[in-house]
């Protein structure tokens, strides 16, 4: 397992012994992929951030956040790592994984 997801999964192992709750962190998660690549997008069509922030009906600071960072990461990168967290998201709800079992996956893939 490369450093950084060996790092990440050490991350959410300490939250869920800490008690947090796994659908909530994956859905945290993902909203923040989502905001990542809507920011990324729309910073493309040269929007500044008050209107992307406006466009995505959020506050500044998150879009701010994201508008530093959304460089890092091409789109397909983006739309890959939210399909692996839709894709824990349908293991837990089908039952084929319990939920810290499918947040690990989706992380180390």
């Amino acid at each position: 397992m490369s450093g950084e997801k060996g790092k990440a999964v050490r991350i959410l192992r300490t939250m869920l012994d800490g008690g947090a709750v796994p659908l909530r962190i994956l859905s945290t998660m993902a909203w923040q992929i989502r905001l990542l690549l809507s920011v990324r997008v729309l910073k493309e069509k040269g929007k500044s951030i008050e209107e992307i922030a406006r466009e995505l009906e959020t506050h500044q600071y998150p879009v701010k956040k994201c508008y530093q960072y959304c460089n890092r990461f091409s789109e397909r990168e983006l739309k890959g790592i939210l399909a692996k967290f839709l894709e824990a998201n349908r293991n837990i709800v089908t039952g084929r994984f319990i939920p810290e079992q499918a947040l690990e996956i989706a992380i180390i893939r």
